[in-house]
């Protein structure tokens, strides 16, 4: 009976210290990674790095959740905090554990971007579109880095391609109609910063 109790207050310590670790209100049966989704998606990254880190130490091959990690290091930074080392570490550490992660190498490839190295957000790019080649935004990346890089053509054949896929890409039409600007070609850039504009403000269905 000793034992038994003993065993209970140990299970009952160590959900305590999870909720303590992700600072959760109150112990729950909930999984790491579905509180992870929670406050991802409320916008709390701070406790999903938490939920995710969790996960990764109960179980370091599950890649989702270095996915899930590598996400919220990156938009953190795009809000002034995160950190773009970290979030290509877990982007890395996710292609290892499964290296036809489309996702993965979509998302490291966008921290790229914004880092400036385009070389490897275009092969970064690449590989997810060899993995999935129906990605629309692998296409609409891979032509914001070609922007960036002044290859006006590739990043107009790119968006179109992502625009083909997905009619609805604002992205696409972003970056098609920064080239086109870039080329001179006033008429088309124009048109399609107004179609990603009525896009963007479309009622979501």
């Amino acid at each position: 009976m000793q034992t038994e109790t003993c065993s209970k207050l140990a299970g009952m310590v160590a959900l305590l210290s999870f909720a303590v670790i992700v600072g959760c209100q109150e112990p729950s049966a909930k999984t790491a990674m579905e509180q992870f989704d929670e406050a991802y998606e409320e916008g709390d990254l701070d406790l999903a790095i938490s939920c995710a880190t969790e996960a990764i130490r109960v179980n370091p091959e599950d890649d989702k959740a270095y996915m899930g990690r590598g996400l919220a290091y990156a938009d953190g930074w795009y809000v002034g905090k995160g950190d773009p080392d970290k979030a290509i570490a877990d982007f890395t550490e996710a292609l290892r554990i499964n290296p036809e992660n489309a996702e993965a190498y979509y998302h490291r490839g966008m921290v790229y971007v914004r880092r400036g190295d385009h070389d490897k957000a275009i092969a970064d790019c690449t590989e997810a579109i060899r993995i999935n080649p129906e990605s629309a935004k692998a296409y609409a990346g891979r032509g914001s880095a070609h922007v960036k890089k002044g290859d006006y053509d590739k990043a107009i054949a790119d968006s179109t391609e992502a625009i083909r896929i997905d009619p609805k890409d604002v992205e696409a039409y972003m970056v098609r109609g920064l080239a086109y600007e870039k080329k001179g070609e006033t008429e088309k850039a124009e048109a399609d910063r107004a179609e990603a504009e009525r896009l963007h403000n479309a009622p979501k269905q």
